[in-house]
């Protein structure tokens, strides 16, 4: 099965889709890092910078005639529950760019991938009424990550389309769920700082003393001796998250695409803390270790993986959409 991916980034859903045992040929996306590290990892497909819209050049589409399925990945951030400013009408409108190239190589599956707020953009009924219209059968799944061996919660929107026959549910693999606490590297490879250093916005000093003071109190309720151990955690260090924190002993919460979470650990002076590193994010995202995240910045290795897919989640949705099923199978 062949498959092409729009709006590819690194190549989440690639990898995804690849696991699953697809063959990826080609790719499309804007940035010049993300389709770097995506031809990194996806050496023989045809990864192709350039915008998707008006001007875009269909003729470079020649070798992807008879491309089984599509995966697109529209942009997501005037969607996104952390969206600021006015609306920007034509990223909104960039699920509607996934069909040119629907009607120009018609391929039999199509999964398109969002934030769960797209549901609420005035015009999303038009744009599943517009897949219907050519001749697809539609199914929209809310997953989350969590549920598929991903160490983070992450629920996306998944419009899966099939022109045969009504998508599957996505039924998730089962298993124990993976913690915050699997991502982390070891002790000592990535160097932590006391939390009180001069310059450390007063804020932050507040708000982790505030979490080890919850954990100190719920050690006393319980009747725990040690009243004072605390373990380590997690807090928001950007973001509008008025708590912050986490325990290391659930998954992720919600990789974005700056580096915003901010370790913190016992020592014998008190908390020390660093910042999660970009290999740390590739391992919340799912991704295997041996993919290559080596292009650019910190900054920018950690925004190809906010705005990435989970590749574990997309492996179950492209095995579940293209397997078999027995004549007379209910969907559901």
């Amino acid at each position: 099965i062949t498959c092409l991916d729009l709006f590819c980034g690194a190549g989440g859903s690639s990898e995804g889709a690849r696991q699953a045992g697809c063959e990826i040929v080609g790719a499309v996306d804007a940035w010049d890092m993300a389709i770097a590290t995506y031809r990194d990892n996806h050496p023989r497909a045809e990864a192709i910078q350039a915008c998707i819209g008006d001007g875009f050049d269909f003729d470079r589409l020649q070798g992807f005639r008879g491309v089984d399925l599509i995966l697109a990945s529209p942009e997501c951030t005037m969607h996104s529950q952390a969206r600021r400013g006015a609306p920007d009408v034509a990223s909104l409108e960039q699920p509607f760019l996934v069909l040119p190239f629907i009607d120009r190589l018609k391929p039999r599956w199509v999964v398109v991938e969002n934030v769960v707020r797209l549901r609420q953009w005035t015009r999303y009924r038009e744009f599943l009424g517009a897949l219907s219209g050519r001749g697809y059968h539609i199914k929209e799944e809310v997953l989350d990550s969590a549920d598929f061996g991903v160490p983070q919660a992450r629920r996306r929107l998944f419009v899966l389309a099939d022109r045969e026959r009504l998508p599957p549910v996505v039924q998730p693999p089962g298993g124990k769920v993976q913690t915050a606490s699997s991502i982390l590297a070891d002790e000592g490879v990535y160097p932590l700082l006391p939390l009180r250093i001069p310059g450390r916005a007063t804020n932050t000093v507040e708000r982790v003393n505030n979490a080890i003071w919850i954990q100190e109190t719920f050690n006393r309720a319980i009747g725990i001796d040690q009243a004072t151990h605390w373990h380590p955690f997690l807090l928001t260090y950007y973001g509008n998250d008025a708590h912050g924190y986490q325990s290391i002993d659930r998954p992720l919460r919600t990789v974005t695409t700056v580096n915003k979470f901010l370790l913190v650990v016992s020592g014998q002076d008190g908390p020390w803390v660093r910042m999660l590193q970009p290999v740390e994010y590739q391992a919340a995202m799912g991704f295997p270790s041996t993919y290559r995240f080596e292009r650019g910045t910190i900054r920018q290795r950690i925004r190809m993986l906010g705005n990435g897919v989970c590749p574990p989640v997309m492996q179950a949705i492209v095995k579940a959409l293209v397997s078999p099923r027995p004549k007379g199978t209910l969907p559901y």
